[in-house]
């Protein structure tokens, strides 16, 4: 196994610098060559064994009832029988006439976009609460605060308050414990502290002699290490008060 392992790594190795495949199976130990052609071989009897059955199943129950309903659309047909007796867009002409079928098509349109407007979120906000969940039962803490805490806005978008609310005691039990302002730079910590301060980040960039962008990288930096996500986090953070008038 260590030599199959060595053998592969020197391989590619050499196809990253460019050598051909005919110069590296001529170069190549022969226990490579033999696991690459195991590896083929194992590729094209997945194909080979699970392929077919897929593309038959489909073409049964999916390509052929299409061809033959669209097919059938053109003939007068009464559910019997193969029909004979070709009308060609009369169906069509008759079903755009009929008020009965122009509802039942504006109202699935309107059911269907209703329910991607909630289905969508609330799917999203459900998957990031089981992954959340999942996380945090296999001790992955900082993952699955960050799923719970996407979770949790995700939720209160569109106003699903029980949901967050589960969200919310999930992310309770969570008990990560929290950066600590030390872990930041010095110059993380200074304008973190401006910032929570109330200044925008062009102040703290004139107080600081820093670029806007400069200053921006560096917030970015400390939200990061902090886990937050807003100025009002970071203030009760960096255990400082807000002060809309400091200049």
């Amino acid at each position: 196994m260590a030599m199959e392992r060595a053998a592969l790594a020197s391989a590619s190795a050499a196809e990253r610098a460019g050598a051909t495949s005919e110069a590296i199976f001529a170069n190549a130990p022969a226990v490579y060559v033999e696991t690459r052609r195991r590896v083929s071989l194992n590729g094209w009897a997945t194909i080979v064994v699970f392929l077919p059955p897929a593309l038959l199943l489909f073409t049964i129950f999916v390509a052929l009832p299409t061809v033959q309903a669209a097919w059938y659309s053109f003939y007068n047909w009464n559910g019997y029988g193969v029909p004979e007796k070709f009308i060609g867009l009369k169906n069509y002409r008759w079903l755009l006439e009929n008020p009965i079928f122009i509802r039942a098509l504006v109202n699935n349109g309107l059911i269907i976009v209703f329910s991607l407007i909630v289905q969508l979120p609330l799917a999203l906000g459900v998957a990031l609460l089981i992954a959340g969940r999942i996380s945090r039962r296999a001790k992955a803490k900082s993952d699955a605060r960050a799923l719970l805490t996407e979770a949790e806005h995700e939720f209160a978008s569109f106003g699903a308050t029980a949901w967050q609310e589960q969200a919310a005691a999930e992310l309770a039990r969570v008990n990560v414990r929290p950066s600590a302002p030390a872990e930041l730079t010095e110059t993380e910590r200074l304008v973190a502290q401006l910032a929570a301060s109330g200044l925008s980040n062009k102040e703290v960039a004139d107080r600081t002699f820093l670029a806007v962008k400069t200053v921006e990288a560096n917030l970015a930096r400390a939200y990061r290490k902090l886990g937050i996500r807003s100025r009002a986090e970071l203030g009760a953070r960096m255990g400082v008060v807000p002060q809309r008038g400091a200049q």
